[in-house]
């Protein structure tokens, strides 16, 4: 049996043989058409992308003015609101004070009248006392 080692067509010469010149040549144009579509959204995205940044800077002020007018409306309501907690607070605490006070009546407690008018009677003996004091010791120097 004898072996041959002869290259086909193909190989010899280096052009595709005839019949597979259709093939390659359709596998190069879809090829070249993969590339040309890569570079066609290349050069529509770069455009989109320009695009949307131009429609970005158009519309910026107005997001930024929206975020002011959100903002201040804020800044009214939590003080409405703020005033509002404040004014129930501040009857709550009325409230709390006037049953602290009744409690404390009740268990014999004095009141800050009641404590008012003591004091005022402990300065008025205070100062009778001080005048006596001083009539005495006027007494005290007169005698021989």
């Amino acid at each position: 049996m004898a072996t041959t080692t002869e290259l086909p067509d193909e190989e010899k010469t280096g052009a595709p043989e005839p019949a597979t010149e259709p093939v390659v040549d359709a596998l190069r144009q879809v090829w070249l058409a993969g590339l040309g579509a890569l570079a066609a959204t290349g050069q529509q995205g770069e455009r989109l992308f320009h695009t949307l940044v131009e429609k970005g800077r158009e519309f910026e002020p107005t997001v930024h003015e929206h975020g002011k007018k959100a903002g201040q409306e804020m800044k009214h309501v939590a003080s409405e609101v703020g005033a509002r907690l404040k004014g129930l607070a501040g009857k709550a605490e009325e409230a709390l004070d006037e049953k602290v006070s009744v409690a404390l009546q009740r268990m014999g407690f004095p009141t800050k009248e009641d404590l008012a008018a003591l004091s005022q009677k402990i300065d008025q003996l205070t100062a009778r006392l001080e005048q006596m004091q001083a009539e005495q010791g006027t007494r005290e120097a007169d005698k021989p």
